[in-house]
């Protein structure tokens, strides 16, 4: 019984907390629309970062019930379930189909309004048949969380005036450092050692160009486990498998700019300078402090001269 207990202990979420200004801004609409403070918020930002997690996290720490709906769905079955929940808070999660229809963010202005005194929903189709009435009033909230959303989109702006709309952004340092903390906590399906090296072997391989995210470190860590089962512990056929879950590195413009002038060889920074204004149409000054930024974020090296010479490969 404690074994059984243990191993479901080891397969739970947990929550990890990423700090930084959009994700607060999240949270903060999120509690707003938990309080009913106002009727409903939209969050849009990187697949497997956690935005489910967040809205849910901070429901139950408010302790706020909620009706979650994941997946595709109709129009009618849009209006059927918000009048099934006509007086709940709705958590609209990855529903990606309703913003490219257009009868359905209709309906959803409506049942968002603050400017009418009773936000009354309309739906009348023959042929279709649904349990609900062809008008009620809605009371409830709407928290909606998508990948992505055309924000140009005139249904789009529509709801983002009366859902107020927060794009979650994550460095890659970010991300790095909630796969840490994770390694370092209970869940995830292996030994803590285990995750620390998966995490360990995400790091090494990948870079800020690559999109990684912390569903693909517990892809990882299955993928860990299982080949523990089927290779036996000593083989290292995870990391090629791992690998190729995150695919090849990206070459930066920087890089490939670098790279085509000079291979793996050098270029001096003047020069490197020069040829960037040329292709950019901008000032040679403005190139250099370009180039210091991407010297700072690894994308290319110098010998540390300031009339140095540049590379895409670290000088030893």
């Amino acid at each position: 019984m404690a074994k059984k207990e243990n191993e479901n202990k080891n397969k739970e979420q947990v929550h990890i907390p990423i700090k930084n200004p959009t994700v607060e801004m999240a949270e903060h609409y999120v509690k707003m629309v938990g309080m009913g403070d106002i009727l409903g918020v939209t969050l849009v930002g990187p697949a497997g970062m956690g935005k489910t997690h967040l809205v849910e996290n901070v429901l139950r720490e408010m302790g706020i019930e909620y009706t979650k709906y994941g997946g595709h769905i109709t129009l009618a079955a849009i209006y059927e379930f918000l009048f099934e929940n006509h007086d709940k808070l709705i958590f609209f999660d990855d529903c990606s189909n309703i913003i490219t229809q257009t009868e359905i963010m209709e309906l959803l202005k409506q049942a968002l309004s603050e400017n009418q005194m009773k936000r009354e929903l309309h739906y009348r189709s023959y042929g279709v048949k649904t349990s609900a009435p062809k008008s009620f009033v809605f009371d409830g909230r709407i928290i909606m969380a998508f990948n992505v959303m055309d924000k140009e989109n005139p249904n789009v702006k529509a709801v983002k005036s009366r859902a107020p709309y927060i794009e979650l952004k994550y460095s890659y340092a970010e991300t790095l450092d909630a796969m840490k903390q994770i390694a370092d906590g209970p869940g995830g399906g292996l030994l803590q050692h285990e995750k620390i090296i998966v995490t360990r072997e995400i790091e090494k391989y990948t870079d800020p160009t690559m999109d990684v995210s912390l569903r693909d470190q517990q892809q990882a860590f299955k993928i860990f486990g299982s080949c523990k089962k089927i290779e036996g512990e000593g083989s290292d056929k995870w990391k090629f498998l791992i690998h190729n879950l995150f695919g090849k590195r990206k070459e930066s413009w920087i890089r490939e700019f670098v790279r085509k002038l000079c291979g793996d060889g050098k270029i001096p920074r003047k020069e490197l300078a020069r040829l960037m204004a040329i292709k950019l149409n901008q000032s040679p000054r403005n190139c250099q402090r370009k180039i210091v930024e991407w010297l700072e974020s690894d994308e290319i090296f110098t010998n540390k001269l300031r009339d140095g010479e540049v590379s895409i490969m670290p000088f030893k």
